[in-house]
This record gives structure tokens, sequence and C-alpha cells, in this order.
């Protein structure tokens, strides 16, 4: 009896498929956000644990102040528009502070500059970064090379790649010893970096996949100055454990002493992490405040339609009941119908999910994530939601009179 049901609802979607459109893509979009929101939240939590290990030990000195203390010293906001924006304004003695630092193991700086980037034969590198640095960056990083050599400090006319500049500029992931333009002067590709996490929540201004490296040498010759007028927007240290709350207060006082004023920021990078936890409880909050309301609105949109359709069908209806149709098969039947729609929006609905996940994490930096317990999830609210939003109009249905209209 219950698959006799199921394929009466199924003909009735068939042969009436304008009457059910609106309700099915309102479920197919609400289902598809919510694989999206739950991927989304699910790849930033990945990355935040995939990175923290790491960066714990990254001490990082940065241009304007990006962070905000207490009076007890823990950092309660980080200003990620303060940490692009800033100016360059670091200096080669407040690197050379962090160098000689006996906590630090190893630093690296980092001038950022606007240069047009292209292959021998002047195609451009859209959307690129040209970065001033030694060779001690990639370690800093954690990061390594996919092929090549790291050679930035031995010779001031080389350069180390992103891997989609090299695909880009050369439609090759080992371009080794191929000339790359930064600014019209040649640079010889000695090294192609792996792919980096684009989405480090440690390092939001730089995409290094986008970026050139060459030798803070090279960068005084495309800026045209000596050397110790160079400012940099960064300087990375990377400690031999975790750095003490006594060496970032050390380093702190030497780098105010160096400025006069604090136009700087200094912090561990394992003191952002509760900040990008709060932000990813509200992520979750809000994605779940945003599930229940797509679901909420697909469901809304299913009791509408389903409304609609009897208004239509009450002739039929009436039919039923006079040939000895009960209360409870008038009811049942179109708790079915509803059903069977919620679940076919919902089936759609992940498959449109799945792909618009996939597209976003090609073409983005942003990495999606589907767990199989988000889409049982979703699997199992699909009928629940069918049952729910079908069963005030099933109930409207069966209630009336054969000789009663259903609909006034």
């Amino acid at each position: 009896m219950f698959f006799k049901y199921i394929y009466t609802a199924w003909q009735e979607i068939k042969q009436h498929p304008s009457r059910n459109l609106l309700a099915t893509v309102e479920i197919i979009l609400a289902v598809a956000c919510v694989i999206l929101f739950f991927g989304i939240t699910a790849g930033i939590q990945q990355q935040i644990e995939k990175n923290y290990n790491f960066s714990q030990r990254i001490i990082t000195l940065h241009s304007g102040q990006s962070v905000v203390r207490d009076v007890e010293g823990q950092i309660t906001e980080y200003n990620i528009a303060h940490s692009i924006g800033a100016e360059p304004n670091l200096t080669k003695a407040d690197w050379q502070v962090l160098r000689e630092h006996p906590e630090i193991e190893v630093t690296a700086p980092i001038v950022n500059l606007h240069a047009p980037i292209s292959n021998a034969e002047g195609t451009l590198m859209g959307n690129s970064h040209v970065i001033g640095t030694d060779e001690n960056l990639i370690s800093v990083l954690g990061q390594s090379l996919a092929y090549g050599n790291n050679a930035l400090d031995s010779h001031a006319r080389t350069a180390i790649i992103g891997n989609e500049v090299a695909r880009e500029l050369f439609n090759n992931s080992q371009p080794i010893a191929h000339e790359i333009k930064i600014a019209n002067q040649t640079f010889i590709v000695t090294g192609v970096l792996e792919s980096i996490d684009q989405l480090n929540l440690f390092n939001l201004d730089v995409n290094y996949n986008r970026s050139v490296l060459i030798s803070l040498e090279a960068v005084n010759g495309l800026k045209s100055q000596p050397a110790e007028d160079i400012s940099m927007s960064k300087i990375l240290a990377l400690s031999y454990q975790l750095p003490s709350d006594q060496a970032l207060q050390d380093i702190d006082e030497e780098i105010l002493i160096n400025h006069n004023q604090r136009d700087f920021s200094l912090y561990r990078n394992s003191e952002l992490l509760p900040l990008l936890d709060s932000i990813l409880q509200f992520l979750k909050t809000l994605a779940i405040v945003l599930v229940i309301v797509f679901l909420g609105v697909g469901g809304f949109s299913l009791m509408i339609a389903l409304q609609s359709s009897l208004r239509q069908r009450r002739i039929e209806i009436n039919v039923r009941k006079i040939v000895g149709a009960t209360n409870f098969q008038i009811l049942y039947q179109i708790i079915i119908e509803a059903t069977v729609l919620s679940v076919l929006g919902g089936f759609l609905g992940i498959i449109l999910g799945i792909m618009i996940s996939i597209f976003i994490s090609y073409l983005s930096p942003v990495e999606i994530v589907l767990h199989l317990d988000s889409l049982a999830y979703v699997i199992i609210s699909m009928p629940v939601l069918g049952l729910i939003f079908g069963l005030y109009p099933a109930l409207q249905a069966s209630s009336q009179n054969p000789d009663q209209r259903i609909y006034e």
C-alpha cells in the first residue's frame, strides 16, 4: 500500500510538473545552500587545525596596528583591513632586532611590490604579487619547493614562482631556467613553490600561489633606491619553540624604541587562535540560522504549492470520498506526495550543492569540505520537511465533507 501511494504521488508530479515547480526549485536551492554552508565551515575549521600546529612557533611583526590588546596584554581584536592596508614602515633595524634575539631560529623579511609580471613573450600575469624576501621565507612558512632550488640569496636575478604562475605563464609546472619579466627586468626561474594553502588565516594578505619571490638585492634594482631605505611590510620569525611572553615583550620594547610610536603590530600567530575560534563559532551559528531559514522557506513554498494543487484537485478528492476513501487515506496520500516532492528536491539539491562546492573550490581560495554526516543530516531532514509542511494542507483536504468545496 505504501509503495502504491508513492507511485500515485510520482504520477501526480509527472502529470502536473508546473504545479510543483516553484516548491521543488525552492527546496533544491535551500538544500544546495545547506550543503555549501556546511562545507565552508568544515573547510575553514580543517584549515585552521592544519595550519595551527606549525604556526605556533611563528612571530609576526607587521606594519600598522592590526591587533588590539587589553591591559593584561591579551589580543582582543585583529583588524584584517589594517593588516593589509598599512603602509610599509619596518626597517632593517627592526629586522636586526628579531635576528639577534636568542629565541629566534630564523627570520624572513617581506617587501610587497606592485609590478607587472610577464613571460618572455609578453603574456601578463593578472592578480599577482611580487615579494622581495630572502631564502628563509620558504622554511619560515613551513613550505617547500615542488621543483628546482632556492637560490634567492645567491643570485640577484633569480626568482621562485608560485604554482599558478607556472601554469598560467608557462603552461608548465616545471619551467626551471625559463625567463620571467618583472617591470621589464629579466629574471631566471630557479624554483616553483608547492601549492600553498590560500586560506591560511595567518597569511591572509598574500596569495603565494600567484606570487613571484625575488631577493632584496633585486628589489633595490627595481625600486632604484638604496637598500637601507627600503621599507618592509612584514617580518616573519620562526622561534625554536613556542615563544615566551618575555621574548615578545623584549622584542616589542626594542621595536618601539626604533619607531618612537606604536605604528606596528607584534604577535605570536598562536595568539590569534581564540579570535579565529570565535569567528568559526560565529560562522557555525550563522550557518545553522541560514539552514533553518532556507529550509523553512523551502518548506513553506512546498505547503503553498500543495494548497494550490489541492484547490485544483478538489473534485478528485470529493469523488474519492464519495466512493469510500477515508479521511486517513486522503491525509496519507497527500503527506506521501509532500514527502516525495521534498525528497526529490533534496536529492537534486545535494547534487547541485556538491557541484557548486567543487566549482568554488576550483576557482577560489576557499576549501570546501563535504562530510558524510552533513549529507546524512540533509537526507534525514527531507522526509521530515515534507511531513511537517505537508501536514497542514493534508489535514485541510481530508477534513472536508464530500459535498463541500475544499477551499473557499
